[in-house]
């Protein structure tokens, strides 16, 4: 791996001196590993993890770590048994209302804020086509916000485009047998994460966005705190037009096609259940996707999990 210094001072993703610097630092700090570890073509790993290295997936305790683990990176010796791999790009999330007014929503769901994008397989030979992706908001000072989406645990069948369906954090269960199995491990994972309701999800197939309403980019904790109900990540005309060539081919190959200036989502926000959908911004890539051992290996995504109600 790449070493991670700055001005001559460990600043490594698991060192305390990490977490204080600012969001610019610790984005160039991580990009710095992904862009130093970047496979060729030829070297993309093709073999998902065993079945036995995947059995952490029903066990309530391993699972709860995914919500309390905080940090950048995979602790040492933890590995990704599921969305192994995939491909990481820089990105701007513009959040911030663009006419002049106030925003809706508080923290980095207001704001404009620097971040990676992480699009994986939930498994590369599962017959279903099943991609995700999750977000990392950098912020000064102070642990990162991440986001996870999808279409669906069941995937898409054989529509290879990742760019065909709205994704969000709020999916419906599945039909397989074996993701059921994984899902009644999560729910018995809950009460392990908090003993209080609103310290962890609601279930298994809603993740909250609390978090990321009580802190904006700058690092500054938010006084009134308004978060979204529910976030839907709508891909552009342009790009899925843009990866519809491509598709044939292994995501992570084809995702290298998108460049730098790429508005892959409109953003859109419900602010209750029953409310209707309001657009809030869009995610732009600043740089191509990287696929890279670091990515793969070590760039870790804590899952948000508290909804304050």
């Amino acid at each position: 791996m790449v070493a991670l210094t700055e001005n001559g001072a460990d600043t490594g993703p698991q060192s305390d001196a990490y977490q204080k610097l600012n969001a610019d630092a610790k984005r160039k700090l991580l990009w710095s590993n992904i862009d130093g570890s970047a496979y060729a073509d030829e070297a993309l790993p093709m073999s998902d993890p065993s079945l036995l290295a995947t059995l952490p997936l029903v066990w309530p305790p391993y699972l709860k770590k995914t919500f309390l683990n905080g940090g950048d990176e995979l602790e040492p010796g933890r590995i990704k048994v599921i969305h192994t791999y995939g491909s990481t790009a820089k990105v701007a999330l513009q959040f911030a209302p663009t006419a002049g007014g106030a925003a809706r929503y508080t923290g980095v769901y207001g704001s404009d804020c620097s971040g990676l994008a992480r699009i994986s397989m939930a498994r590369l030979a599962f017959d279903s086509f099943t991609p995700g992706m999750a977000l990392k908001v950098l912020v000064n000072g102070r642990p990162s916000i991440n986001m996870v989406a999808m279409y669906s645990l069941d995937g898409q069948g054989k529509d290879r485009n990742l760019f065909s369906n709205t994704w969000s954090h709020f999916l419906a269960k599945p039909a397989s047998f074996p993701l059921k199995v994984v899902g009644a491990a999560f729910h018995m994972a809950l009460p392990l994460i908090s003993s209080e309701r609103s310290g962890r999800p609601l279930d298994e197939e809603h993740m909250p966005l609390l978090e990321g309403a009580q802190v904006g980019p700058d690092g500054a904790p938010v006084n009134v705190v308004r978060a979204p109900h529910q976030l839907l990540y709508k891909p552009t005309p342009e790009v899925t037009r843009l990866y519809a060539p491509h598709m044939a081919a292994d995501i992570r190959v084809a995702l290298r096609k998108i460049p730098a200036g790429t508005v892959l989502w409109e953003v859109w926000a419900k602010p209750s259940e029953a409310a209707p959908e309001e657009r809030i911004g869009r995610i732009v890539t600043e740089s191509e996707f990287v696929t890279s051992k670091y990515g793969d290996e070590k760039l870790y995504f804590q899952h948000q999990r508290h909804r304050g109600d």
